[in-house]
């Protein structure tokens, strides 16, 4: 056995069902067949290389988990199972792969081999694309490889999310935070917290709320986070303070590279059943007017709508107006049950998708549109605009009330799998469709 764990050549692989935990041998490259994962026996491989996975982290071996996927004849749902508990495999030990995807491990680099670096990019769906009915296309192997690399490449945090407060001067009827108490985070608190996440390599921070710029110490804290040397600096804002140019002037010089302002509405009327404040309109619309004109030319900048079943219709106006007053990128978010979000003002995104892929062909090249908290099924051929959970993989949040999780797994414990999950090429990247049935603070 020593002898076999001691050769490299991948068509030389074990049987992991047929490998003790005592026959590894400490430091030397363990090389496992993942086939056993994909027959009437794939319950107890899949024990097998946990238990074979669990002693070599012990023993710091490294294992390298080595197969094809997508065989003809393979049952797509098979495909995508086992796909996913690579993954799985991978987040908890970090072990390494050497796999192939029938029919196009030759054509062009392997992600799997170089991980992709920078924001990701999402695969869509190619058009006139066949889904046969048994085995899997190509087209789907190598969506299924490229968002297994994505996530691999994702899988370690780069950027904090720190809850300022919980004041604000909207009162939202979907606000996620909207059950907390109405309260200012501790200064001193997130201090630490930039400084602890700052020694961990992480350059990304988001200020978040309530409402951020009305925190007694936003100018303070902003500046603190960009002596820390954190390169990117974001915050999302419902823009009113920003009505006034000189306010406006002190945010947009602050020290901030990013900003989004949230609007929910084309009109006073609809804007404001959203956020439920008289005259928040007048303000956030005369916000995003300054931040167009008096940002630095090098911040990024976008305006936010949260869907719901009261505005969801008058998204032709919204692109409309943005598009005059200047905005060149709107986030298109779909509600998740925390807060207020009540699921009688959850519009069913099947219903929204038709016009939102119309406004993205519309608008094309002059505004970049991003679809957030949605899965993929819904936009065929548009998957690029969708923001997956992914992305979430390397964002960690801190609450006012200095809980602290990471965003992927906190937003995951709200979803479920549907039957048609089990054969989606892209559930490697998704978690499935949030559940209303209960919210959460």
């Amino acid at each position: 056995m020593e002898a076999a764990l001691n050769r490299k050549p991948l068509d030389l692989a074990l049987d992991p069902s047929e490998v003790r935990p005592d026959d590894i041998v400490s430091g030397i490259p363990l090389f496992l067949h993942i086939d056993g994962l994909k027959g009437d026996e794939g319950s107890r491989c899949l024990r097998a290389i946990r238990r074979l996975l669990t002693r070599a982290e012990e023993s710091s071996t490294p294992v390298i988990l080595v197969g094809t996927l997508g065989y003809p004849g393979e049952g797509r749902e098979t495909t995508v199972r086992v796909v996913r508990e690579l993954w799985e495999f991978y987040e908890e030990y970090r072990c390494g792969f050497d796999l192939d995807f029938y029919g196009i491990s030759g054509e062009g680099e392997d992600p799997l081999k170089r991980l992709p670096v920078g924001p990701p990019v999402i695969p869509q769906t190619p058009e006139g694309a066949v889904v046969p009915s048994d085995g899997v296309a190509t087209w789907e192997l190598s969506i299924m490889r490229h968002l297994f690399a994505t996530r691999m490449a994702l899988s370690s945090t780069r950027k904090v999310i720190v809850n300022l407060t919980y004041i604000c001067n909207n009162y939202c009827s979907f606000c996620a935070v909207g059950n907390r108490l109405h309260e200012n985070g501790d200064f001193e608190f997130h201090r630490k917290v930039l400084r602890d996440y700052r020694a961990k390599g992480v350059d990304m921070v988001d200020f978040d709320g309530g409402e951020p710029t009305i925190y007694p110490e936003f100018l303070k804290i902003i500046r603190e986070a960009r002596e820390l040397g954190y390169q990117q600096v974001h915050i999302t804002s419902n823009g009113r303070t920003m009505a006034y140019p000189k306010t406006a002037r002190r945010i947009l010089n602050s020290g901030i590279t990013s900003l989004l302002i949230s609007c929910h509405g084309a009109t006073a009327e609809v804007h404001e059943e959203q956020v439920q404040a008289k005259g928040a309109f007048v303000q956030t619309i005369k916000g995003i007017r300054n931040a167009v004109a008096l940002k630095p030319e090098s911040m990024d900048f976008g305006v936010n709508i949260t869907l719901t079943t009261g505005n969801w219709r008058i998204l032709p106006e919204y692109y409309a107006l943005m598009y005059r007053l200047g905005v060149r990128k709107i986030n298109v978010q779909f509600l998740t049950p925390f807060g207020r979000a009540e699921e009688s003002i959850v519009p069913d995104p099947a219903d929204i998708a038709p016009t939102l892929m119309a406004l993205i062909d519309k608008y094309g090249g002059e505004i970049k549109t991003y679809l957030i908290n949605v899965p993929f099924c819904f936009f065929p051929g548009y998957e690029e605009h969708v923001v997956g959970d992914v992305l979430k993989l390397q964002r960690n949040m801190v609450f006012v009330t200095q809980e602290k999780v990471n965003l992927f797994e906190y937003l995951a414990g709200t979803r479920e799998r549907k039957d048609s999950c089990e054969s989606c090429s892209f559930s490697v990247a998704c978690e499935g469709f949030y559940s209303f049935a209960e919210t959460f603070d």
